[in-house]
């Protein structure tokens, strides 16, 4: 019979969508092009985008999944590969960058990401999703 405990799920201070993020040798990130709804052309595709997530109150190993929620269908279009993380304190803010494109959306209209820890739900964020009445303007902001 085994006694050790689970590790506490973390509690998420922020998740941003992002064109890109970037970290420079001295471990600073650069969070560029921050938005909160995709402008998508007529295909539904969107060609790059990162998700920053901050976890803090936790301690130990996790494997954290981010996934991509559509609200119409109820479906999950995206699902990212795991990223395991060690926290050792915690007092300690733990970033983590995860890609989740290519998508692909099925529609326009509410969407979550969705992050989860040791398989437990997190934290989630709410964006759109519209399509630009002028293609020449499709970008993921």
């Amino acid at each position: 019979m085994s006694t050790q405990q689970a590790a506490p799920l973390p509690v998420c201070k922020a998740i941003l969508l992002c064109d890109r993020v970037v970290e420079n040798d001295a471990n600073k990130l650069s969070l560029n092009g921050v938005f909160s709804n995709f402008i998508v052309g007529s295909e539904l595709n969107a060609s790059q985008a990162e998700v920053f997530c901050q976890i803090t109150d936790a301690q130990g190993r996790y494997s954290v999944v981010v996934e991509v929620h559509d609200l119409t269908s109820n479906e999950v279009i995206a699902r990212s590969k795991p990223t395991d993380v060690d926290i050792p304190d915690p007092l300690f803010n733990m970033n983590i960058i995860v890609s989740i494109t290519p998508l692909q959306f099925h529609n326009a209209g509410l969407h979550d990401v969705v992050v989860f820890a040791n398989g437990e739900e997190i934290d989630r964020k709410q964006f759109g999703v519209a399509i630009a009445k002028d293609e020449t303007h499709v970008d993921a902001n």
